[in-house]
């Protein structure tokens, strides 16, 4: 399933961490790893340990936490306050998270283009979508920031396919190799970025500036930020 359901009783999972291994120990949920599956697949049987539920987490009513958010977003948008935003919604149950999400959505959409540049995706949320997993808390993300995030391409390509990043202003895709031509097709063409500010890059050839040219998803683009010369190059005559 892409998401916990309640009905959920144990997470298979591989290695690495995302939100949802937070998410099953907060539930006092037994996480299979992939030794533990192959010993039950052998054995038939397996002895698992689990942490208990979080007190602070899981018990929160929607209702609760939307009270909260709205205490939180009485106040001057500033960097505390995201991360305070970030705590609310790592607190609700992914069931009933979207009410709470498009509370905040609406609130920040008021919000001047300077303050929703505060919206960074934290590197937990950075690393679910890099894995292929989509959330619709990530509507709230206004900034993706990947200069320091260690993406393969594949990561990029899957993070770029999330459905709910439909409100991006800037896009820092600096990672340190070179992404392939499908990745600047797919960026010039996802209709999603069309409210796309500020975009950063890395490695750039001319290759790479033709298919990022195969698509006007990028019209409303203001800034192109390229890296230093020892990190990105453009070759060809022009």
């Amino acid at each position: 399933t892409k998401s916990l359901a309640l009905s959920t009783e144990v997470l298979v999972f591989g290695s690495g961490y995302t939100a949802k291994t937070s998410t099953a120990r907060d539930r006092g949920l037994p996480i299979l790893r992939e030794p533990d599956l192959l010993r039950l697949l052998d054995d038939g049987e397996i002895e698992i340990t689990f942490e208990p539920p979080s007190v602070e987490s899981g018990d929160d009513s929607a209702d609760e936490l939307l009270g909260e958010a709205q205490d939180i977003l009485a106040r001057s948008p500033g960097k505390a306050l995201w991360k305070e935003l970030l705590a609310l919604i790592g607190r609700c149950e992914p069931e009933s998270s979207e009410r709470l999400v498009d509370h905040i959505v609406s609130h920040v959409g008021r919000w001047s283009r300077r303050e929703q540049l505060l919206c960074v995706a934290p590197r937990d949320w950075l690393t679910s979508m890099t894995q292929g997993n989509d959330d619709t808390a990530y509507r709230l993300v206004h900034r993706l920031d990947l200069d320091d995030y260690d993406a393969k391409v594949t990561g990029v390509k899957k993070m770029l396919g999330c459905a709910s990043l439909v409100n991006l202003k800037h896009l820092d895709l600096a990672v340190s190799k070179k992404l392939s031509k499908t990745v600047f097709r797919a960026l010039a063409r996802d209709q999603k970025l069309t409210g796309l500010e500020h975009l950063s890059l890395g490695f750039f050839d001319a290759d790479s500036a033709l298919a990022l040219d195969d698509g006007a998803s990028l019209a409303s683009v203001r800034s192109l930020g390229l890296y230093p010369t020892a990190y990105w190059r453009v070759r060809g005559p022009d």
